[in-house]
């Protein structure tokens, strides 16, 4: 469970073992690869091949969709401590969205293989 008041994992489930000496922001720090990415750049595009998902620390990103006219829809903003591409990276098939950077942004790149064995062992 997430302790919101304090951003720290809880140790109440029976499923994961959890020390409480990281908040959750930490953890997905501590499994992911930092990148840095300037205003506009692009985090991932639709149909890109799913490389993981993404912990957003710093910084702020758009998420949207582009229809075969080449309009887009913007599905949501994403802000400093979200997670993005979660669902992609689980289905491992390609990602549904794209991903674009709108102020400078330090995003961690978080491979799903890294979680998977870090819930196999907590």
């Amino acid at each position: 469970m997430v302790d919101a008041k304090h951003n720290i994992l809880t140790n109440d489930s029976p499923w994961v073992n959890y020390d409480g000496t990281a908040t959750v922001s930490e953890k997905f720090m501590l499994l992911g690869t930092p990148m840095f990415f300037n205003k506009g750049a692009s985090v991932y595009q639709q149909a890109d091949y799913t490389k993981g998902f993404y912990y957003l620390a710093k910084g702020k990103v758009k998420i949207s969709i582009f229809g075969e006219d080449g309009t887009e829809k913007i599905l949501a903003f994403q802000e400093e401590g979200t997670l993005f591409g979660v669902p992609s990276a689980f289905d491992q098939g390609p990602y549904r969205e794209t991903a674009q950077v709108i102020s400078p942004s330090k995003i961690y790149v978080i491979n799903l293989s890294k979680i998977i064995q870090a819930i196999q062992t907590n």
